[in-house]
Order: structure tokens, then C-alpha cells, then sequence
């Protein structure tokens, strides 16, 4: 009988094939295992080569970890390595309900978290959030061609005294306001009160 790790590897393996297929899109798996990538999508002609990886969920952080690297052993030693734009395109992990696919080019070192809930600091210009990685999120960026949605880019919303909306992505306010600026805008936001003329709007987090 085989362990519980390879267990868990085998069901994650198959739940993101699943993903492809109840999609209506071909999966192909390679004939040998020196391939980096685990198998093939053809999604509307674009062959995507998906590596799959078994995520660990940590409570504390309220976030999901999954390896970035693979590992080659010899009679010495294990060597970690990392993956390429040229070997796979995307990483796709399988976490309770959810499946989550991430670019290659997005991940750096040994190990990529995705954040599942807000963290307590409130700080989340800096982290990988959960949500923007989900499948139908990213599978329909790679359909339109189109970047990815990030909830950083539409999270804040101020109105104005005519009533008009504008979206502000952190970027864009960083372009607008400085940083003091910007924290007496997330201070007015926490207050319900205006800012520079403008009354402030959050989005709630997408806890998963």
C-alpha cells in the first residue's frame, strides 16, 4: 500500500487534471517521468505544461504553502532546483474546495504562499492573496489574454463631492498620494470619514 504522501500527491494530481476536464479541456499525460511538468492542458489550442503540487495549509498565518523546487539525489547528496519559464508554465495545487494556478514566472526560492484570509496587520500590498490565483480567475486571463484580476487593483473606491466613483489600484496611488498621505487615507477609511475631498471605500478581503 502506498504512504500517505504519495497518496496525498496522487489525489492533488488528479483533482487538478479534473479541473481541466470538467472544464470540457484535454488533459495529456507524458509517456515517461523525465518531463518537469506533470501533464498537459489544451485549452483552445494553448498547450499549458501544468507541475502539480501538494499544498500545506498553515492556521496561524491562515495560508496555503506549497514547493516550488525539485530534487535530484545522487550517493552524496539531494540538490534543490528551481523551475523555469522553460521547463513548466504554470503550478497548480488543490486545497480543500479550491484549486488555485500560479505562473511560474511568479514564484521565487523554494516554497510560494497564498494567503487565505486577511492578515492581522492589515497590510496587504506585499502578500499573495488566495483568491486572485483561483482557477476560473486564472484560466480566464489565460482565455482572454488578458493580465490577471488582482484584488489589489480594485480594492479601494473613493467618491467624490458630485458623487463620482473612481477605482484606485495601489499602484495608481502611490502615483497620486505618498505614503503619509496614503495612511491617512486608509486611517480615514477605518473612520468613515472623508480624505482630500473624497470619501474612501475597501472591499472586504476574499477570505476562502
Amino acid at each position: 500500500m502506498k504512504n500517505e504522501t504519495l497518496i496525498k500527491g496522487d489525489v492533488n494530481e488528479l483533482r487538478c487534471m479534473l479541473a481541466f476536464e470538467e472544464k470540457g479541456y484535454c488533459v495529456s499525460i507524458p509517456f515517461d517521468g523525465s518531463s518537469k511538468y506533470d501533464f498537459i492542458a489544451d485549452v483552445e489550442g494553448k498547450l499549458l505544461r501544468i507541475q502539480c503540487k501538494s499544498s500545506h495549509y498553515y492556521k496561524d498565518d491562515a495560508s496555503i504553502e506549497f514547493s516550488c523546487s525539485c530534487s535530484t539525489t545522487n550517493t552524496k547528496k539531494t540538490t534543490h532546483h528551481s523551475y523555469s519559464k522553460e521547463q513548466i508554465d504554470y503550478f497548480m495545487t488543490a486545497f480543500n474546495s479550491y484549486v488555485f494556478l500560479v505562473p511560474v514566472e511568479e514564484t521565487a526560492g523554494v516554497a510560494k504562499i497564498l494567503r487565505l484570509k486577511e492578515p492581522k496587520n492589515n497590510q496587504i500590498e506585499t502578500i499573495n492573496i488566495a483568491s486572485d490565483y483561483l482557477f476560473d480567475n486564472v484560466l480566464y486571463s489565460i482565455l482572454n489574454g488578458t493580465p490577471i484580476r488582482r484584488f489589489i487593483d480594485t480594492y479601494i473606491k473613493s467618491i467624490d463631492a458630485n458623487g463620482q466613483e473612481e477605482i484606485w489600484s495601489y499602484d495608481k496611488l502611490k502615483t497620486v498620494y505618498n505614503n503619509g498621505q496614503i495612511r491617512y487615507i486608509k486611517e480615514a477609511m477605518r473612520m468613515n470619514k472623508m480624505a482630500y475631498n473624497k470619501f474612501w471605500l475597501r472591499e472586504e478581503f476574499p477570505n476562502l
